[in-house]
């Protein structure tokens, strides 16, 4: 084997070691992150406070340097919003008959935008919305969808 080819294969092995080594290193990282110990890590939790105390050891063993007001860890405030299940409601209307529907379990609302404390509206049902030209499928063909 000439010495260039044996010097090249030489270091292709050792470039391998070295990415098998960050990625066994990467994934230890997932572990920790993923592991029942976090508690799914939900914003404001125990679980999401180990697993920032977590990444800010591993900065620090990195050599980066923290910023802002409080080192790696910033103050943030949060805006909670919730829905009291037990005082709301949400149904279906339609020739004076009334659906119940079950929070969670047949429909589920988002806080984004807040709620309003009632809503009457006219209502449309388009399957899952689908357009698929390709399979001449469109789930909106015909549908008034219009306000």
């Amino acid at each position: 084997m000439r010495p260039y080819v044996s010097l090249a294969l030489a270091g292709t092995l050792l470039y391998a070691a070295d990415l098998d080594r960050e990625g066994r290193r990467w994934w230890s990282h997932v572990q920790v992150l993923a592991a029942d110990s976090m508690e799914g890590r939900n914003t404001g939790s125990p679980g999401y406070l180990r697993a920032a105390q977590f990444l800010a050891s591993e900065f620090a063993k990195a050599g980066l340097k923290p910023a802002g007001v409080n080192g790696y860890l910033q103050p943030v405030k949060f805006k909670v919003a919730q829905i009291d299940e037990g005082h709301s409601s949400l149904a279906l209307v339609r020739g004076g008959k009334i659906a119940s529907l079950r929070l969670g379990e047949d429909a589920n609302l988002s806080l984004r935008d807040g709620l309003a404390d009632r809503i009457d509206a006219e209502l449309v049902f388009c399957g899952y919305g689908l357009s698929i030209p390709e399979y001449k499928f469109d789930d909106l063909a015909g549908r008034d969808l219009k306000v």
